[in-house]
């Protein structure tokens, strides 16, 4: 039985890589999983590290940001000056 299942998954499967758009699909699954890697990879060091924190320490300030001080900010002139 383990034989005969074998030698049906491997017709599919020859069967399947004949087909362009599954081709296509698989060209695309090995680029994103290549793209992952490299991003994973670059997130295990210690400038990743630095760079997270300071997101979430900047996250958390804008946290704390109303309508009010957002539109006063934007309100001041040297503000507004570089901006527009």
């Amino acid at each position: 039985a383990l034989v005969t299942n074998l030698n049906r998954t491997l017709a599919l499967l020859e069967k399947t890589s004949k087909n362009e758009k599954f081709a296509k699909i698989l060209d695309n699954v090995a680029l994103v999983s290549g793209d992952v890697e490299l991003l994973t990879r670059r997130m295990r060091g210690p400038e990743a590290e630095k760079t997270l924190d300071l997101l979430h320490r900047l996250l958390f300030r804008l946290d704390k940001l109303d309508e009010d001080s957002i539109r006063k900010f934007f309100q001041k002139d040297g503000i507004r000056a570089r901006l527009f």
